[in-house]
Order: C-alpha cells, then sequence, then structure tokens
C-alpha cells in the first residue's frame, strides 16, 4: 500500500512539504526510476513488496506505478500460459491403452456372445425397451374387464400374454380386455415390439451363420503372421533358429523344440491334465531359460577367441639362438663362463 508523502523541510522548489509537489512538465526531470526488482526464482512465488519507502517527487511516484503495472500485465500473461502436468502424459496414455483394451475386450465378447455386445444392445435392445416402455405408458389409465365381470387396471402382463400370442388370438384377446378401439392401439403396440423381437432373432441368426467365416479369417490372419514373425526370426538370429548344413545334431535339438511348441499351441482336448501341464511347464522354462544360456554362450565365445589369439601369438613368437652371455649377466651376477675361468685358475 503507498503511504502518504510525510513532510520534508523546505528545498529548492519552494514547497514547505505540507503539500505534495507538483507534477513536472514532460520533459522535465531526468531523475532515473528505480532500479527493478530480480525475478522470482522457478517454483517461487513472487515477493509482495511492502512499498514503505518515500516517493519524492511525482515522477518517482509515476515510474513505480508504471512499473508495477507492467509486473502485473507479465503475471497475467504468465497466468494465461498453460500449465503441462508432467502428470497429464502420462494418463492420457493411461486411457488410450485402456480405450484400446475395451475395444479389444468388447470384440471378444461380441465374437463369443453378439447378444452381450454393445452394438446388439445399441441396436436391437435399447429399441425393444423403449418399444414396451411406449406400449405400458399407453396403459397405464386403461380399465380392462376381468373373468368375473369387474373392471381391474391393465397390467403389464396383459400386453405380454398379447405380444407373445399368435395374431388372431392376440387381436380376440386385445377386444376383450380392451374394448373394439383400444385394441387397435394395443395391436399396433404388439406389431412394434414383434417386429423388434424378430429384428434381434434375425440379426444374431445372421451373426451365427457369419461366426465360422469369420473365425475362418481369424485363423488365416493369424497363420499369416504367425509364419513372418518365424521367417523374420530365423533371417536376423539364424544362429539360433535357422538350421545349419555343418551341423546335423544341432538341426535335430532344434526340430525337438519346435515340435514340442507345436505341440503346445495345439493341444489335443483329450490330453490329461497333468500332461497339459507339463507340456507348459517345460516351454516356460524353455523359454525363461533362453535368454540365460545365450549370455553365458557368448562370455564362453567371447573368452575362446581371447584365448586362441593369445595362442596364435605365442605360436608366431621366435626363440633365441642359445648364444651364451658374455661376461657378467645383466644386475652384476656372474656368467657361466665367468664360473669356468674361475675354476681353472685355481687350479
Amino acid at each position: 500500500m503507498l503511504r502518504k508523502v510525510q513532510s520534508e523541510p523546505d528545498d529548492d522548489s519552494g514547497n514547505n512539504g505540507d503539500q505534495p509537489p507538483p507534477e513536472p512538465k514532460e520533459g522535465e526531470g531526468d531523475g532515473e526510476a528505480p532500479p527493478p526488482q530480480p525475478e522470482p526464482k522457478e517454483g517461487e512465488p513472487p515477493k509482495v513488496e511492502s512499498y514503505d519507502r518515500k516517493f519524492q517527487t511525482a515522477k518517482e511516484l509515476r515510474a513505480e506505478l508504471n512499473r508495477i503495472r507492467a509486473e502485473n500485465e507479465r503475471l497475467a500473461q504468465e497466468r494465461a500460459k498453460p500449465v503441462e502436468s508432467p502428470d497429464l502424459k502420462v494418463w492420457q496414455e493411461k486411457v488410450t491403452k485402456a480405450e484400446q483394451q475395451a475395444q479389444a475386450l468388447e470384440e471378444r465378447i461380441r465374437f463369443a456372445d453378439y447378444t452381450k455386445s454393445t452394438e446388439y444392445a445399441e441396436k436391437y435392445h435399447a429399441p425393444l425397451q423403449k418399444a414396451w416402455t411406449n406400449a405400458l405408458k399407453e396403459l397405464e389409465d386403461v380399465k380392462v374387464v376381468d373373468a368375473e365381470g369387474g373392471e381391474r387396471k391393465a397390467s403389464a402382463d396383459d400386453l405380454q400374454k398379447i405380444v407373445s400370442s399368435a395374431p388372431q388370438v392376440a387381436a380376440k384377446m386385445a377386444r376383450e380386455l380392451f374394448g373394439e378401439d383400444m385394441a387397435l392401439i394395443i395391436m399396433q403396440h404388439r406389431k412394434d415390439i414383434r417386429d423388434r423381437i424378430n429384428q434381434g432373432n434375425e440379426a444374431i441368426e445372421q451373426f451365427k451363420k457369419d461366426g465360422a467365416t469369420r473365425q475362418q479369417q481369424s485363423m488365416e490372419q493369424f497363420k499369416t503372421h504367425f509364419e513372418r514373425s518365424n521367417q523374420e526370426a530365423a533371417q536376423k538370429f539364424p544362429q539360433f533358429f535357422a538350421p545349419d548344413a555343418s551341423d546335423p545334431e544341432g538341426n535335430d535339438y532344434l526340430d525337438q523344440g519346435f515340435k514340442l511348441v507345436d505341440t503346445a499351441i495345439n493341444m489335443p482336448a483329450n490330453m490329461p491334465i497333468e500332461h497339459r501341464a507339463a507340456l507348459v511347464a517345460e516351454v516356460r522354462n524353455r523359454a525363461a531359460g533362453f535368454g540365460r544360456a545365450v549370455a553365458r554362450w557368448q562370455k564362453a565365445e567371447s573368452r575362446v577367441k581371447a584365448l586362441e589369439k593369445e595362442l596364435a601369438a605365442f605360436k608366431a613368437s621366435t626363440p633365441g639362438n642359445g648364444t651364451p652371455l658374455q661376461g657378467k649377466a645383466k644386475g652384476g651376477v656372474p656368467s657361466i663362463q665367468d664360473d669356468l675361468r674361475a675354476a681353472m685358475a685355481t687350479r
């Protein structure tokens, strides 16, 4: 908050301090504005100034006001910028993944039981429910005559009997219960409900007929992707997955591994459960241990290459010509000739 300028002793302007100094005319007074305040560090809130200092001239006051306005504008622009949360992208990815999983699950449900799919619910079940609701609303204030000649309120059971009966029987029942005029309305609702039921049943039957075709197409697509993946693996890692003409024993191990996995994928329905469990466990253990076996093989291969390199360097080296040393050996140790001379001299 800006404080009122306090009284000061007389200055050169002649102002005794009782009144604020007059504003200088444009171009007058070359006094410098207060130095700009340092920018707050990232993550820190801006510091709020107390403005306890005194302003000697109107120009200082105006400069400070302009600085505050500029700072407020800058802060407003900062607040207007969209804040990118580091967690936003993570949540967006999770939502996208969840939607993909839901879509895949919906596809599986649709193939397993069409009546439980969203498509069936939206196209056939919901319209059928609406037709039933409209018919029941029509009967809310309708009275019918029972077998004893008494009146009662029309019920959903009455509508159910009319809908489920053959056309002639339903028409007669509607006339007996509701009279000629109301029977026509009820029979129209019956037709609407029956049409919805028939449409749903036809869709289910068509879906069943198309099921074999869809399953065949799905199997063909799987087979295509399966064969392509196997070819890519053999081309990328021939040392593991491709036959080697120079290693017939290794080819036998490779064939046995392929047969094992193929059996696990295409298990006979009548295979005992203990055999099925053992087969799955063996495939699991082999797949899990493959990475470690490869890592150990690579280390062993690197060690063999290093030893072969050392052996080749050793074989390439040339031994000396066997010339005896003359005089004293390195370090002042007497040579063999020196010892012989010393022995001969003592005789």
